[in-house]
């Protein structure tokens, strides 16, 4: 014979004292520290970003001048 169904179960208390509504953040050091890290964070991540494109530019601006050269001593002859 099958069990009837319980419905759900609830747990009181489980989550008591982990409640946000006392209005108090992040102290203003913790903030200062946060905006620290993320200026540091994007500074390297800027750095990051430049360095790959230029890797990826450099070989197709040296390919490029290569083939001006080639040009130019071409009409020049």
């Amino acid at each position: 014979m099958p069990r009837p169904y319980p419905g759900p179960r609830l747990a009181v208390g489980t989550l008591e004292g982990m409640s946000s509504e006392t209005g108090t953040g992040p102290s203003l050091i913790a903030r200062a520290i946060a905006v620290v890290v993320l200026i540091v964070a994007a500074y390297i991540l800027l750095k990051l970003v430049i360095g790959l494109v230029s890797a990826l530019v450099f070989p197709v601006l040296l390919i490029l001048a290569i083939v001006a050269i080639a040009w130019a001593v071409s009409v020049l002859r």
